[in-house]
């Protein structure tokens, strides 16, 4: 289940909703509120729905299973790029209704659905209630690609009903045509840093100096555009930026990301490049963070928590999705060293924290996060 974006695609816009299936049965269907890009190039209406008998599900040649090659979401063949799943006798599907996309070249949408089990025990609050279940052995998971290409969709996804008592599911919507640089191109300048070939400028922290190229630092960050490329800055004159309250180790994936959009070893690092993220105005690279983050387990969530503060580094929706995941474990986590050292540092957060979680019932009927 970790939202990993595909390699080649910018990922858009990422959302999840979680649902009772008690709550369906009851209602039958139920509408889910608007999954829509930032910039609104593409939006669709998510719709689960409990059936008691199935009918046959219809092919659709725009919904792709998970691993198809890249050249059969384009296909121009009649023939359908999926076999349907078995009909499902008292099942919940997942439809997408209302499809807009205001782009020549739809984008793709990935859509996972998890069963969890009725025989766990059930959330005690609705912060645990919010969080994507993780799949375990017990739990099942289904996924499909579709093409956004202002159709509906009908029975995309399906899961029996009887089987789960939450049902979860999560839609990652990229852009197909915004494709970055030729990897050999990247590879290259970073090479060429590496190796200390044709730098103008370095970054120093902690006293060591970093050989980086100017015209790249400048083209990737607005901010070390204007230290670099304004005459009147000491940067400028120097060609030397002092990074303070960072890590080398930080500064050094920073750089990293800058050349390549990627980060092969992250060592725990995501707190320290969200923070360069946020300094340096690299929207990319807090958007990277930010999905990793998302995903992480409780003890890690606990560290970041720690790490951020009070500071505005996290989003509300981040702060809210790693609060759930930390709650939603506190059995293991209460009587850790890391919880105790959380509530010395920050006693009013740990104590909202846990009455928020006492104030609340699992009563909703469905939630979502968005990131």
């Amino acid at each position: 289940m970790d939202a990993k974006p595909h390699p080649e695609m910018r990922l858009l816009h990422l959302v999840e909703y979680t649902a009772r299936t008690d709550t369906l049965k009851k209602q039958g269907e139920c509408s889910l509120a608007e999954v829509k890009t930032k910039d609104g190039r593409a939006s669709f209406e998510p719709v689960l729905r409990y059936s008691k008998s199935g009918g046959s599900q219809p092919v659709n040649r725009h919904v792709v299973v998970m691993g198809q090659p890249p050249s059969h979401m384009f296909s121009n063949s009649p023939q359908p790029l999926y076999v349907p799943a078995p009909v499902l006798l008292n099942h919940i599907s997942l439809s997408l209704r209302k499809s807009k996309t205001l782009c020549a070249t739809p984008p793709i949408v990935h859509c996972v659905m998890v069963g969890w089990p009725a025989t766990k025990k059930a959330p005690q609050n609705a912060a645990t209630q919010q969080q994507l279940p993780q799949p375990t052995s017990d739990t099942s998971v289904v996924s499909k690609h579709v093409v956004l290409d202002g159709k509906s969709f009908e029975n995309v996804l399906s899961l029996p009903a009887d089987t789960f008592q939450r049902v979860a599911v999560r839609f990652m919507v990229y852009d197909i045509t915004d494709v970055p640089a030729p990897a050999g191109v990247r590879l290259c300048f970073n090479q060429a840093r590496l190796k200390g070939h044709l730098c103008d400028s370095k970054l120093v922290v902690e006293g060591v100096e970093l050989p980086a190229h100017r015209m790249v630092l400048a083209l990737r960050s607005p901010v070390l555009d204007r230290m670099l490329m304004t005459g009147s800055f000491k940067e400028a004159k120097e060609g030397r930026v002092e990074l303070v309250d960072f890590s080398k180790s930080a500064v050094e994936k920073f750089l990293e990301f800058l050349y390549t959009d990627s980060i092969k070893n992250w060592g725990a690092r995501e707190v320290e490049l969200l923070l360069l993220a946020d300094k340096y105005m690299v929207p990319e690279l807090r958007e990277v963070c930010s999905l990793r983050l998302w995903t992480c387990d409780a003890p890690y969530a606990l560290k970041v928590l720690h790490a951020a503060g009070f500071h505005e580094i996290l989003n509300r929706p981040l702060r809210r999705r790693l609060t759930a995941i930390v709650m939603d474990n506190m059995e293991t986590l209460a009587n850790s060293k890391d919880w105790v050292a959380f509530q010395e540092a920050y006693p009013v957060l740990a104590d909202s924290m846990l009455g928020s979680a006492d104030r609340t019932s699992d009563s909703a009927t469905c939630s979502v996060w968005s990131l």
